[in-house]
Parts: structure tokens; sequence; C-alpha cells
């Protein structure tokens, strides 16, 4: 059976496009993606301590081209560790700055991974006890060069 095709929609399509702004089409990069590891967890009477690193791909993280042809990024981390009825207990940030000389230094550095790390260090007090069980820790990643956020929750026993 043949049957015939309406083109009225596609003339349709095709007049919308035609009002949006060009510049409002683009290939953005949409999808980036991190690894987060927790280790070194240490507890004194007065603190808990843990180390957060995140790795990602190199080439998932996108430079600016300076001026020079020298390549720069910046990648903002944020913490927050929270108990498992959502009560807030500890947040901090900490930004990474990258920055190679030129695209060939960077493809060098592309077979490993971009490696930061975060040092976690959460005062205890009697008004302010941590006791010893399972919190989550989110966190999220954001490149200076793009406002996506990537966010992720992993459960830690301290």
């Amino acid at each position: 059976i043949l049957s015939a095709i309406n083109l009225e929609h596609l003339q349709d399509l095709n007049l919308a496009q035609s009002y949006l702004p060009r510049e409002a089409i683009s290939q953005e990069r949409t999808f980036f993606d991190y690894d987060l590891k927790i280790s070194k967890v240490e507890r004194t009477s007065d603190a808990v301590k843990f180390l957060v690193t995140i790795s990602m791909s190199y080439d998932d993280i996108w430079f600016e081209v300076m001026d020079n042809a020298s390549l720069e990024a910046e990648l903002y981390l944020r913490l927050e560790l929270k108990d498992k009825a959502g009560q807030l207990i500890w947040q901090g940030e900490k930004s990474f700055a990258l920055a190679f000389k030129d695209e060939d230094e960077l493809k060098r550095q592309e077979v490993n991974k971009f490696r930061g790390e975060f040092e976690v260090l959460i005062p205890l007090s009697e008004d302010k006890p941590l006791p010893p069980r399972k919190y989550l820790l989110y966190s999220s990643v954001k490149q200076k060069t793009s406002e996506k956020v990537i966010k992720k929750v992993k459960e830690i026993k301290l």
C-alpha cells in the first residue's frame, strides 16, 4: 500500500527554524563525566579526615585557547556531606586550574587522566558530634567554559 506523505509538518519546522537566531544552533559538547574516589578515612577525637580524588579524561575537559596558543581550563568541585535524613553536616569547594603551553603538550598528556585531590577535614566538638555510621557525599563538577554540571552521590562510612 502506498500512502502520500504530507510535507506540511516539514514546512512548519523549516519556518520555525528560520526565526531562530543562528547562534542558537551550536555543536556544543553537552556531556562529560568524572570518577570520584574516597580514601584515607581517619577519625581522631577532634576531627574526621578523608581524601576525595576526582579523575576524568582530558578529552572531556574543554580548554580555552589563549592569545599565546596556550590552553587553559578550570574545574570547580563542590562537596556536601549529609546524613541519611538529608541534614547538611559539611560543605566545601575547590577549583583546579589546568594549563598547557600548546596543543602538543595536551596531546602528550591525554594518555593519562586528570586527577584532582581535595582533603576534607571536619572538626568535631561536643555540640557537633559525628557518630560513626554511613553518610552521603554529594559531589558536583562544573567546567569554567560550560554551564553544565555533573552531580554524583557516594556513600561513605565515617
